[in-house]
């Protein structure tokens, strides 16, 4: 283990706790549990919980913060680069679905079946996705770091000094760091326990499957979900049944481009009982909509064909599944749900919507670690310091974003939808 090269892919705070595995496993054999560690630390500023795996073999370390509203911003520091970029938050119980506000977005619900189920066949789809999404990047950017730790060593009363902290030891295990200045406390440490196995610290991952084997695996995991779900809880109900034939017609319009084959397998894993046309009965709101040769939107009663046009025309998109679905920014999403009431529309794009497994585009100021210089060398701070292009997630993104993307102009149809930049 090469304790210079460890210590020299961080700074400061995150320096400090590689820097102080490294000191510790070399004062004695008990350290060696530290070699791959799980730290839970409570964070003075905003009182931030969050979760650091260290990997000493590796010369890692990953940083992972909830914001709160269904997303994890993950930071990790490898080979003196540090990757930022958000998934979604596994710990959020998405089953715990805000019905009223579902039905007060979707109004008429498809034949068949009533709000209540549709909304809980909903939440288990999403949950199933936002599962086959979680290995997955969102909004990842990447940057040099260099600062190292310039000292490691024993102080007063057992403690340890680490670059510009001081580390608080309470029975030979670190307990709280502190600054080295003021000796103010800069993070509380809950935990600490040995991980087996690999840390997957591997910085922005690309999803390398060819594109119909991913949408074909987001389909059989959904698939399986609803046969255990049957099984366990005896859900052979009529409006269950015709629930999910109406969600997995909306997943089948998503393939309107594909193979034959693709859509004879997606058929058998949903159990769909037939090729459904879009759902929402527009002809636009699909994924790879064509803007120049569609049919202009027509006028209806919910406004879904013309808010779907616009949609369709958002400034900022990006293919996801395999193409199989669009990640926007949040104000066109917003934009979209705002302005319609049709219920295949809503049921993705609405707060509590699908499209809140994989999220929203936004830009602006956002939570991170910042090297922060001093005259001895600097640390890493945790505050609003970073500025950028971040991924929401969950049923609150609307809420949260602070940047408009707009849509791209047109002047081929006629429509009552506003294209301005942050119209709604």
């Amino acid at each position: 283990m090469n304790a210079n090269v460890i210590i020299g892919i961080t700074a400061a705070l995150v320096g400090c706790v590689v820097g102080l595995v490294v000191f510790m496993q070399s004062q004695s054999d008990d350290g060696t549990y530290l070699a791959k560690s799980k730290w839970s630390l409570t964070l003075a500023e905003g009182n931030t919980a969050q979760t650091w795996l260290v990997d000493t073999e590796a010369g890692a370390i990953q940083v992972r913060t909830a914001d709160g509203e269904g997303g994890i911003r993950v930071e990790e520091w490898a080979s003196n680069i540090k990757y930022t970029y958000m998934v979604p938050d596994m710990d959020t119980d998405m089953d715990e679905m805000d019905v009223d506000t579902f039905c007060a977005e979707v109004g008429d619900v498809p034949e068949g079946t009533d709000c209540a189920t549709l909304a809980a066949e909903t939440a288990a789809d999403t949950a199933v996705i936002r599962q086959e999404l979680s290995s997955y990047t969102g909004s990842c950017s990447s940057e040099e770091v260099s600062a190292g730790i310039d000292h490691v060593f024993v102080a007063d009363n057992g403690n340890i000094m680490v670059g510009g902290f001081r580390v608080k030891m309470v029975d030979g295990v670190p307990a709280a760091i502190l600054d080295g200045e003021t000796d103010e406390v800069v993070a509380t440490v809950n935990s600490i326990e040995e991980v087996e196995g690999d840390l997957d610290i591997s910085g922005c991952s690309e999803d390398a499957a060819p594109d119909a084997e991913r949408r074909l695996a987001v389909f059989e995991a959904i698939g399986e979900s609803r046969r255990r779900r049957r099984t366990a809880e005896g859900e052979n109900g009529a409006k269950v049944e015709a629930a999910r034939q109406h969600l997995s017609g909306m997943y089948m319009s998503m393939l309107v481009d594909s193979e034959p084959e693709e859509i004879d397998q997606a058929e058998r894993h949903l159990s769909a009982t037939a090729f459904q046309a879009w759902a929402s009965g527009t002809q636009w709101c699909g994924a790879g909509t064509d803007l120049a040769n569609t049919p202009c939107p027509w006028t209806q009663g919910d406004d879904g064909d013309m808010a779907c046009h616009r949609h369709d025309h958002g400034e900022k998109a990006n293919g996801i599944i395999g193409g199989m679905a669009v990640r926007l920014g949040c104000d066109i999403d917003r934009g979209l749900s705002e302005r319609t009431s049709n219920w295949a529309a809503q049921t993705i794009f609405g707060s509590w919507g699908i499209a809140q497994a994989w999220g929203c585009y936004d830009k602006g100021s956002y939570s991170c670690w910042n090297w922060k210089s001093k005259w001895w060398g600097g640390y890493w701070r945790y505050g609003g310091y970073c500025n950028g292009e971040h991924t929401h997630y969950g049923p609150w993104r609307y809420s949260s974003y602070s940047h408009s993307y707009g849509w791209k102009a047109q002047d081929r149809c006629t429509t009552t939808m506003r294209f301005c930049t942050g119209c709604i």
